[in-house]
């Protein structure tokens, strides 16, 4: 279970009306009642993301992302359920930005993508790696910059971090150190 900082929202996983897997629900706290349940057929067990500065909750669902207002009204946001698996969301904190890894279905090539709220398009930004994203993105205070982390494979077989930053507003990625 997820609250808002308020503590006036609640999402949590339910089991679908159709008994066709389980799914996150928003839960309004005052009034007692639903807001929004997921309808896809699956197992949906991804996190919810908190807007940082609006009344509003990110949630995957159906590899589709939706962002749900304090009404209750959904809008989907963006749609990658013919080709990827998405996960781990992350607001910026001006709540303009939301990144999220995209997992193709077809091989192992992960892409972390950066959905603009305000444009309401994902440009191409964005990095893609052969390795595996070992955390979710970590935003700077100045949302125009975040940092991801790699597990890297090394010659002797070990496994490593590589830790990337991303910057949206000069179109690069540079390795840290």
């Amino acid at each position: 279970m997820e609250y808002t900082p308020e503590l006036d929202w609640l999402v949590y996983l339910a089991i679908k009306n159709d008994q066709m897997g389980i799914g996150p629900v928003i839960w309004d706290v005052p009034s007692k009642k639903i807001l929004w349940q997921s309808t896809f057929q699956g197992f949906e067990v991804e996190e919810p993301a908190w807007s940082p500065v609006d009344n509003q909750v990110a949630v995957i669902a159906g590899d589709r992302i939706f962002i749900i207002s304090r009404t209750g009204d959904a809008r989907q946001v963006v749609d990658n359920s013919q080709d990827s698996y998405l996960s781990d969301l992350a607001w910026s904190p001006d709540g303009r930005y939301i990144a999220f890894r995209s997992t193709p279905k077809s091989n192992s090539k992960e892409r972390l993508l950066i959905y603009d709220t305000k444009l309401d398009l994902t440009p191409d930004y964005c990095i893609v790696s052969d390795q595996v994203y070992s955390s979710p993105a970590e935003w700077f205070p100045n949302s125009r910059q975040l940092q991801v982390t790699l597990w890297k494979r090394l010659a002797n077989g070990d496994v490593g971090d590589l830790n990337i930053l991303v910057d949206i507003e000069k179109n690069a990625a540079y390795k840290l150190k």
